[in-house]
């Protein structure tokens, strides 16, 4: 007879690392998270941070002071790219999609093709939620649409949403995207209160669609507004919606609820903050309900959950997960005027079974 030590991933505990005084205003009170082969960059409500290891390491304010930081992604090239202007609102009247190729020391607009009027005398930038990459390509989740740009954002096609003379428009209905090689998966909430998931597939060169985009009918979505869409790998996708989080095996093709909190029940949390890891999967947001952060976690890449929002109880919103370039699992909390980043401490349980 043999021995066998199966183990499990644990969280046994949250540890404080460092807090930002920070007043958010109007915004919402998150933060973005992005790094290179160097730095780690924090997007705030009131500018962009840097440091070389947020979890110990000096950080400090280098850019945009003052301004509401509410996207960034890091290229394969090593480019920084940051957008700018309240999240919730559809069009801002500065630029807001810019690129950095010195690690945050000086701005590029990357925006010209965004500029849009709801009516002659409103006009501004649309505001990118999302930016994600192809060789070439840029894509963005900004003013309710998903548009993608060939030239460096002086001209974008509108893949889903709203145009004007051919250029994108703003709308009210908020949309997120997730591109998966040719396949583009995006969802939202439009009309307002009818939430949905599409999938399309994309042409060759990605400019545009070769078929589809066609709205997924299972499962029912319950008017849930969508938070974020996530490619975990090898089919594996999960999208975060109010009060649920939805995986799919077959690449978006279909999904089922693996968190599924009622319309009634007495928690609600809208999950809005995801993080893939080798060991573990943690998502988290704010508990509508009850006006509290809300946290879990799985070891089982997503198919069962543990509640870990006691750890967060002092809080409104978890607003932000990361994984760090040490392999940290690092958790942004709000709580009244300052943000508390900590680590996610993780241990491996065992358990011996005997086999004959």
């Amino acid at each position: 007879m043999l021995s066998l030590i199966l183990a499990a991933t644990v969280v046994t505990s949250l540890h404080p690392l460092r807090e930002i005084a920070m007043d958010a205003g109007t915004n919402i009170p998150q933060l973005a998270y992005a790094r290179d082969d160097r730095f780690e960059y924090l997007g705030t409500p009131r500018g962009l941070y840097r440091s070389e290891r947020i979890a110990s390491a000096p950080l400090e304010v280098i850019a945009w002071s003052g301004e509401s930081v509410n996207a960034l992604a890091v290229d394969d090239d090593g480019a920084l790219y940051l957008s700018k202007g309240l999240e919730n609102f559809a069009l801002w009247p500065e630029h807001t999609l810019v690129r950095s190729r010195d690690r945050g020391v000086t701005f590029e607009n990357v925006d010209a093709g965004l500029f849009s009027c709801i009516v002659p005398s409103e006009c501004g930038y649309l505001v990118p939620r999302r930016i994600t990459f192809a060789p070439d390509r840029i894509f963005a989740s900004a003013g309710g649409n998903v548009v993608v740009t060939a030239d460096d954002g002086a001209t974008w096609n509108v893949l889903a949403g709203a145009t004007s003379d051919g250029k994108p428009a703003a709308q009210t209905c908020p949309a997120i995207h997730e591109r998966i090689g040719e396949r583009l998966l995006f969802g939202g909430e439009c009309p307002l209160d009818f939430g949905y998931l599409a999938l399309g597939t994309l042409r060759p060169d990605l400019l545009g669609w070769s078929a589809g985009p066609v709205r997924l009918t299972a499962p029912e979505m319950e008017n849930r507004n969508v938070q974020f869409i996530r490619d975990a790998g090898n089919g594996v996708v999960f999208a975060g919606v109010e009060g649920a989080l939805l995986k799919s095996t077959d690449g978006g093709e279909s999904f089922r609820y693996v968190i599924h909190f009622d319309l009634e029940a007495t928690r609600y949390p809208y999950i809005s903050q995801f993080v893939i890891t080798p060991r573990i999967v943690v998502a988290g947001g704010f508990d509508k309900a009850k006006e509290v952060a809300y946290l879990a976690y799985s070891a089982d890449r997503g198919e069962s959950w543990i509640d870990l929002s006691a750890h967060v109880a002092n809080a409104s919103m978890v607003s932000m997960l990361a994984e760090d370039g040490d392999g940290r699992v690092l958790v942004a909390t709000f709580e009244g005027e300052k943000f508390v980043i900590s680590e996610l401490v993780l241990a491996r349980l065992g358990r011996r079974r005997s086999v004959r």
